[in-house]
């Protein structure tokens, strides 16, 4: 797909705001197991459909109660390496509040294998999935300190 400056600027900017690039850690068989995800809520159902539509992933809605009535939200997320790869390097240069998670991810994706099931990770890989790991979990409880405004 074909996509102009504008739009992926457009995407950055709700990305920047109301996004969210994770590390995911799941318990593994022998090896935990690290994957990139990204994702997007948001109560304008155009919005989470322009995702779905020009960068694939998956489209819920969660419903919200309040005191006077009954929210609905919608959100979007793509995870694993195949989906979140293409959507990193087209969106990244565009990127100002989480450009540096972005690039994280967008490097612990191209650097690690993605490895399934009961696959053992050697005692060095698996250091070095952790560190990305914690660094980004600490980059995203403390958004002030990298921002690159």
């Amino acid at each position: 797909m074909n996509y102009n400056g504008n739009i992926l600027a457009y995407v950055a900017g709700v990305m920047d705001g109301d996004g969210s690039f994770s590390l995911i850690k799941r318990k593994g068989c022998k090896s935990p197991l690290y994957f990139p995800m990204m994702q997007l809520a948001n109560e304008h159902e155009r919005l989470i459909d322009l995702f779905v539509c020009r960068f694939g992933g998956r489209k819920f809605m969660r419903t919200k109660l309040a005191k006077t009535s009954k929210k609905i939200w919608y959100s979007w997320k793509i995870e694993k390496k195949n989906t979140c790869i293409p959507f990193l390097e087209l969106v990244n240069p565009y990127l100002i509040i989480k450009q540096e998670r972005a690039e994280l991810l967008l490097d612990f994706s191209l650097n690690h294998e993605f490895k399934r099931g009961a696959g053992i990770i050697d005692v060095y890989e698996s250091m070095s999935r952790e560190k990305t790991y914690l660094k980004m979990m600490s980059m995203n409880s403390n958004p002030d300190l990298n921002s690159n405004l």
